[in-house]
């Protein structure tokens, strides 16, 4: 008995033994290396590759407007999980496997903290206006694909450790100059003709990608057109991208002709609400033109009736109810945004439109030279 587990503890193959089995083996160690490297990589893409595939499948048959920009997506992804690979990998060629086990998905989540700072690299949504670029893709996979080649190199042995992990370095930081020299998401061409409008007392135009968020414009428009006289209407409003000389309405030094815009943010009507109810306030109360009115003298009291009109308008447009989204801003400022949503859903349309008509001619006359 003694014999036997005194033999079994010499011919168990531990990590020392399998360490010393890999190395007699005949079959070179970077191609040892790069059949683990490629099983690895398989078994952890497979599933991003796998949930793709199904989507890809179920889009496919509609072909909707878009549908081509997938693939910088879905090149990115890949390109991500080929980071996170590497990062395990070389973890795990520098520490044991209990250290390498904690500090490689914690050094990875580092990494992405740092390297989206500085340039795109945690993508979470994406918006018609913008497209990821192909010369970029092209030099993020191609370096990193690079730096995984090198780590089948990187040996135990003190003879070419060091000249192993230099030339990995050298390939890491490619890896990072191609990420930070080279803008990954870039601004979209505008779609020119395959704009989607809604005419109105404002045309209301989006891309054609968001053609399902077409009837909630249309509901918006219909309350547009039913806004009083005293409220100026922007002949037209784009979603983002869709006119290059469009401008943000909480900016000043812009073209006083260029149509604002819109942005339709995970879907939430709140959003592009709040943006169209903005423009119209712009123009009603002339923000843009410094000359037309005299805003710095505003009081508090009318400051806070103009954010209760912004927040009404805002709600009005969108149908009544609360915003999906959360602030930190003052607290008088949210009494006041909260006292517009109220009234936007407990009081009449009627009585809405004649307290809002009301609103604008009284503070629109105090600070305003004239009427827009």
């Amino acid at each position: 008995m003694t014999a036997g587990a005194a033999a079994w503890s010499v011919t168990a193959p531990g990590r020392h033994g399998v360490d010393e089995q890999l190395a007699a083996a005949r079959v070179a160690p970077a191609a040892r290396e790069a059949y683990l490297l490629c099983a690895t990589a398989t078994i952890l893409l497979s599933p991003y590759v796998i949930g793709q595939a199904v989507a890809l499948a179920i889009t496919a048959r509609t072909a909707p407007p878009g549908f081509h920009l997938w693939i910088g997506y879905f090149v990115f992804g890949a390109f991500v999980l080929l980071v996170a690979i590497a990062v395990g990998w070389l973890m795990g060629k520098i520490f044991n496997a209990a250290i390498a086990a904690l500090i490689a998905p914690l050094g990875f989540l580092l990494l992405i903290g740092i390297l989206d700072q500085q340039g795109s690299f945690a993508i979470l949504t994406g918006r018609p206006a913008f497209v990821l670029d192909s010369l970029s893709l092209l030099l993020r996979t191609s370096s990193i694909i690079a730096f995984l080649v090198t780590l089948l190199w990187i040996s135990k042995s003190e003879k070419t450790k060091l000249r192993s992990f230099g030339l990995s370095l050298a390939t890491a930081i490619a890896v990072i100059v191609s990420m930070l020299a080279t803008p990954v998401v870039v601004s979209r061409n505008p779609p020119g003709n395959n704009v989607l409008c809604v005419e109105g007392r404002s045309h209301l135009c989006i891309w054609p990608e968001h053609e399902k968020y077409l009837s909630d414009i249309r509901a918006i428009s219909t309350r547009i057109n039913a806004l009083p006289g005293n409220f100026s209407i922007p002949s037209q409003m784009n979603e983002y991208g869709i006119d290059s000389h469009s401008y943000l309405t909480n900016e000043r030094e812009q073209d006083l002709d260029a149509a604002p815009y819109f942005q339709i943010i995970a879907g939430s009507p709140w959003s592009y609400g709040d943006d169209i109810g903005k423009a119209i306030l712009s123009l009603t109360f002339q923000f843009l033109d410094r000359d037309a009115c005299n805003w710095q003298k505003i009081s508090e009291d009318d400051s806070n009736r103009l954010w209760t009109l912004e927040a009404w308008l805002t709600a009005y447009l969108v149908g009544g109810g609360a915003p999906d989204s959360t602030t930190n801003a003052p607290s008088d400022m949210q009494d006041a945004w909260k006292a517009g949503r109220t009234l936007a859903s407990n009081e009449s349309i009627g009585d809405q439109i004649a307290w809002a008509n009301e609103e604008v001619s009284e503070i629109r006359d105090r600070y305003c030279s004239s009427p827009s």
